[in-house]
Formats: structure tokens, C-alpha cells, sequence
């Protein structure tokens, strides 16, 4: 089971990343390192592709901040400073 940090589960949910996922992006962190920042673009290309989400973030932050913020749990040098650990 994973544990999560409240800010960090919303983050998560937020990109649809589940429990499971968290378990197979640590067994592959090296592989998956490669990629991130690919994913994270496509996911934000996706979002912002409707105009009144583009808005609504230019509005409130940036989506360079928030592809930032994104990818960070995906990418954080070890799991716990992630905000997830297994327990």
C-alpha cells in the first residue's frame, strides 16, 4: 500500500495516478526518468487544449510551474522525498 502526503494524493489524483502506478514507477524510476518530461508535455498539451482550461490556468499559475509540479513526484530523487512511500 502507498502512503501519500494530502497535497500530494491531490496532485496525483489529479493526473489519474494510482497506487498501483506509484508501485510500478518505482520499480522502473530509471526507465521511467527518460520520459517524464514527455509525458507531463502531453498531458498539459491535452489540458490546455480546451480554451477556458488554458485560461483558467494562465489565470492562476503557469504551465510551466504546474508541468513543474507534475513532474515532480514522478521524478524526485528517491520515493519518500516524492511524497509516497510504501507501507
Amino acid at each position: 500500500m502507498i502512503t501519500l502526503q494530502a497535497e500530494r494524493r491531490i496532485q496525483l489524483e489529479f493526473i489519474g495516478i494510482t497506487d498501483r502506478d506509484l508501485s510500478l514507477l518505482k520499480s522502473k524510476k530509471a526507465e521511467f526518468a527518460s520520459v517524464t518530461n514527455q509525458l507531463v508535455d502531453e498531458l498539459y498539451q491535452q489540458f490546455v487544449s480546451q480554451p477556458e482550461r488554458l485560461e483558467l490556468i494562465t489565470k492562476h499559475s503557469t504551465i510551466e510551474r504546474l508541468k513543474e509540479t507534475a513532474a515532480d513526484p514522478l521524478q524526485s530523487d528517491g520515493i519518500e522525498q516524492g511524497g509516497f512511500r510504501h507501507s
